[in-house]
């Protein structure tokens, strides 16, 4: 048996899913940012950019294993964020999002570097 406050057609529930896809994109950015930093400073960016490249095609899967992978998970991301990781993870364009963001960080780590040895 379907609840009616559970149906597609319920005009309720249309509105509660919407409200969460708005909090879910607000957060977004911020979260992608949080885990490319934690990647970065633990000099963990080839292995996890080789990770996500490898696995972009079974991102539903890989957003579903954050799920299953929660306790390894947390000394990057908090544990009440786990959740939204994985919802935000099921979508491959935020796998390039968060790629791109790691990609930048270690670009801007490597311009900070060489400005350290030239000054």
């Amino acid at each position: 048996m379907i609840w009616p406050w559970r149906r597609a057609d319920n005009p309720l529930a249309r509105v509660r899913l919407d409200e969460e896809e708005a909090r879910l994109r607000q957060k977004r950015d911020t979260l992608i940012d949080a885990v490319a930093r934690q990647i970065v400073q633990r000099g963990l960016e080839t292995p996890a950019v080789f990770f996500l490249e490898m696995n972009r095609p079974l991102t539903f899967i890989a957003g579903q294993t954050a799920l299953v992978a929660a306790p390894f998970l947390t000394p990057i991301v908090h544990p009440r964020d786990v959740e939204d990781l994985a919802r935000i993870m099921e979508d491959r364009a935020n796998v390039d999002r968060l790629i791109a963001r790691i990609e930048d960080l270690v670009e801007a780590r490597g311009k900070q570097r060489a400005a350290a040895k030239a000054g």
